[in-house]
Parts: C-alpha cells; sequence; structure tokens
C-alpha cells in the first residue's frame, strides 16, 4: 500500500526532483526538462515551482544548495503546480510575470497529498539561478546625429562633404538592456574622397542609454564624452579610462566591423574585417543600457548598417 512504500522515501521525504534543463525567455516563458525520482511508486506527485529576481551581488546560486529554508518563504513568487502523471521525465512550461532584474532565482520541490491523513509529503527545495536569453532585434536603425552629419535613410548615416575634419556622432535606436547580447555589423563607404589631416578619421562602439554628455556627446566625438569606441584609422581603444593598442585598421571603402556586445558578462568586442580580436571593453556599466554609436570626421564617408 502507499504508506508501505514510503520506506522507500529519504528520513519520510520525497527525493527532491533532478534539473536536466532550464531556460527562461524575454518573453517571461519558464521551460526546462525535470526527472521525478518517484515515477514508479503509486502516488500523485506535482512540482511545485517558485521564482523572485535577485540582485546581482557575487553569490553564486546556480547549484543545488540543499537550504529547505531559505529566506523562510520571502518575496517568492507563486506558479501552479504540475502533475507529473507517473511520468519520470516532466515538461516544465510556466508563464512567469515580467520582472526587471537580468537575473531570476528559481526554486523547485515535489509535493504528493498521498501521505498518512493527507499530511504532504514534501522534498527538500532545489535551488538555481537563470538568466533571460533575451531576444534582440537583428535590425537596428539610425535615430539621432550631430550636425556634421546626416541619417540618409535608417541603414546609413553620411558625413557633410563640405565639412571634413569635423567630428560629429550619430546613435541607433535600439537601448540594449542587461541579460541581452546584440552584434552589429558595419559597413565603411568612402566615396573615394580626399582625406583630412585627422588620425582617428572613424569610431565604432556604443553609449550609455542614458547620459548627460549625450548632446555633447553629439557633435563631438562619443567616446571622449562617457563611451566607448574602437578608432578605425588609429587602431586603438579609447573611452572610459581606455586608450590602448587593438585590431586592424578600419578605414577602407568596403571595410566591415562586427561590434559584439553582451550585458551578460558585461563586454565589448570586435570582428574586424573577418577578424574575431577578442574582449575590447570587461567593465562595462550595469543597469544603464547601451546603444550603438559611431563617430565620423571624413568628408562624404558614410556607415551603413547591414
Amino acid at each position: 500500500n502507499e504508506i508501505a512504500q514510503l520506506g522507500t522515501l529519504a528520513n519520510g521525504e520525497l527525493n527532491r526532483p533532478k534539473v536536466v534543463s532550464l531556460e527562461l525567455g524575454d518573453d517571461g516563458i519558464l521551460s526546462g526538462e525535470i526527472v521525478n525520482p518517484h515515477y514508479d511508486l503509486d502516488m500523485n506527485v506535482l512540482i511545485k515551482c517558485e521564482y523572485k529576481d535577485v540582485t546581482d551581488d557575487g553569490e553564486d546560486n546556480s547549484h543545488d544548495n540543499g537550504n529547505d529554508d531559505d529566506d523562510d518563504g520571502c518575496g517568492w513568487n507563486d506558479t501552479k503546480p504540475i502533475n507529473c502523471n507517473n511520468l519520470e521525465t516532466v515538461k516544465l512550461v510556466l508563464s512567469l510575470k515580467p520582472l526587471n532584474t537580468p537575473k531570476y532565482k528559481i526554486r523547485l520541490r515535489l509535493i504528493s497529498l498521498n501521505g498518512e491523513d493527507a499530511v504532504p509529503l514534501l522534498s527538500k527545495w532545489v535551488y538555481l539561478t537563470v538568466t533571460p536569453k533575451r531576444t534582440v532585434p537583428l535590425t537596428d536603425e539610425w535615430s539621432e546625429c550631430g550636425q556634421h552629419l546626416k541619417i540618409v535613410d535608417k541603414h546609413k548615416v553620411r558625413h557633410n562633404p563640405t565639412e571634413g575634419g569635423k567630428w560629429s556622432s550619430c546613435f541607433g535606436k535600439c537601448v540594449i538592456r542587461d541579460g541581452s547580447k546584440c552584434d552589429w555589423t558595419l559597413r565603411l563607404n568612402t566615396h573615394g574622397n580626399q582625406l583630412s589631416a585627422n588620425s582617428w578619421k572613424v569610431i565604432v562602439g556604443v553609449f550609455p542609454s542614458h547620459h548627460d554628455s549625450k548632446a555633447v556627446a553629439l557633435d563631438s566625438y562619443f567616446c571622449g564624452h562617457g563611451g566607448n569606441s574602437f578608432v578605425g584609422f588609429a587602431t586603438r581603444l579609447y573611452g572610459c579610462n581606455k586608450n590602448s593598442s587593438y585590431g586592424e585598421k578600419f578605414d577602407k571603402d568596403g571595410n566591415v566591423v562586427v561590434v559584439h556586445l553582451d550585458l551578460i558578462n558585461y563586454q565589448l568586442s570586435y570582428t574586424i574585417n573577418g577578424k574575431k580580436y577578442g574582449v575590447a571593453y570587461d567593465n562595462l556599466t550595469k543597469n544603464v543600457g547601451y546603444r550603438l554609436a559611431v563617430g565620423l570626421t571624413e568628408a562624404n564617408w558614410e556607415l551603413e548598417l547591414l
């Protein structure tokens, strides 16, 4: 009978579920695969899942810590239990309400009401921390630029033909938030114009979505006013207290650069003309959001979003 079968349980408790996979999408859908260790018992077992947002305090909660009294139940959001139906492997699909931090703490346990006097049998909690896999638009467009540039169409920004040697910057429209990754691909079109004496010529990088110096940055080189950049002609990194050699020249007609923004690890890197040059910046600011940013000083030079 059911009570006799309890002898197979650990200390009169249900064994904890085994998490095979767990993934949280940017649509708030938590999906995964859970193993029910009691699928072969004649018991009605449910999977209980709770969740809450967590701050990045440096604590590693990604493993099973076995603490059944964690946080004493404070701050957890409830979800509807899932019936295992004597299945060994259970597909977990739950809709979580939108939260606004890049990490979420999840805890799962097994529950059964088959115990004596209908007293619930419980397993200990399994704790995990998940980061949403956010889907970022594959295409961006230019949003605003300084006085020496012109947005030709939503994917092209061009320096004014009669104002060579004067800096202006341009920002993309999409704001990339914490917990996301995004790649932008840009092609340089020089239109064969004569070069000025400027030693930088073109800069490519990112700029915080809300910054006190944004207006100044638009009519200057953005990396001098809070942005992070790769300087194409000088093959250097410049901005946010960094000034070091990096990459290869990005100054010829048809040259292509890919900007890799990683706001899971808070890093910025580049692929220049098909060659990956690794992490350029590894100290991007948390909780601000970033936009694509470029700067031009050469008459008629154009950067095109591909």
